[in-house]
């Protein structure tokens, strides 16, 4: 996995399809299905569309048969296959296609390995419902009277003076934000690092948007909010477990070592 220092964007190169191919995915923890455009040449002898109904199409939550609208069958469009909606995060535009599997390989890596990183270009950070965003913005401000404030850059509509901002080992000394769980009992710490980015030379940002009055959801914490982050998913319970930024121990993932039974987090 990499990241494109210019849209921010996280990319992972998978291995897909038989004959084998390497493909970049679009990291989106926002989507539940892995999906790929099937109309730009796709090709692969392992492919293989369910049928409605199937013990595949069940699993994956899809209750409704797909009808192409043509009498030819192709990759990506049969009759009597599970039918999906899928969404793209950057375009916002959405899509029918059908349920697949095929053949996938994932790159194995215990620490730091360079590989070639496609270049997006938009960003992707996390955005907060309109009225939310207001005050959340208004907050963070008033916890910064002394930095002074410039003009909006893209999509950002906080942004500061960066040389006026300390540096430290967590990113810029800035507020940190606590977002409370469940009855107060846990919380999740988001630091300068992943709270703040900087846009130009001089220029540092709150890394959050206005989604405005009608978004999916009120809060989405998106890849640079979860950068240096260590995550669990427990599949079977369908939970989650995280810590709080791993530059509170000098670590990143970079240099996170996989081989360890435990961490004390």
């Amino acid at each position: 996995m990499c990241k494109d220092s210019t849209s921010f964007l996280h990319v992972a190169h998978i291995l897909k399809r038989a004959p084998r191919i390497s493909i970049p995915f679009l990291l989106d923890l926002n989507s539940r299905f892995l999906w790929v455009n099937c109309e730009q040449n796709y090709s692969s002898s392992t492919y293989i569309a369910p049928s409605c109904n199937s013990t595949q199409c069940s699993r994956a939550g899809v209750h409704y048969c797909h009808k192409c609208p043509s009498n030819s069958s192709r990759t990506g469009c049969h009759n009597s296959t599970c039918f999906l909606l899928t969404n793209n995060p950057l375009t916002r535009r959405n899509a029918i296609g059908e349920l697949a599997q095929d053949v996938l390989s994932i790159y194995r890596s215990q620490g730091p390995k360079s590989s070639p990183c496609v270049r997006v270009p938009y960003l992707l950070f996390a955005y907060l419902e309109h009225s939310l965003f207001r005050s959340f913005a208004k907050l963070f401000m008033n916890q910064l009277i002394g930095v002074p404030q410039v003009k909006p850059v893209l999509q950002f509509e906080v942004c500061f003076n960066f040389n006026y901002l300390a540096s430290t080992r967590t990113g810029p000394e800035v507020p940190r934000i606590d977002f409370m769980l469940q009855n107060q009992k846990f919380s999740r710490t988001i630091i300068g690092e992943n709270s703040t980015v900087q846009v130009e030379q001089n220029v540092s940002c709150l890394a959050f948007v206005d989604g405005g009055t009608n978004p999916t959801a009120s809060i989405v914490i998106a890849t640079h909010q979860l950068e240096n982050n260590l995550l669990q998913f427990g599949l079977a319970k369908n939970r989650l477990g995280f810590a709080s930024s791993l530059l509170l121990r000098h670590i990143t993932c970079a240099n996170f070592n996989f081989t360890l039974h435990s961490y004390h987090l």
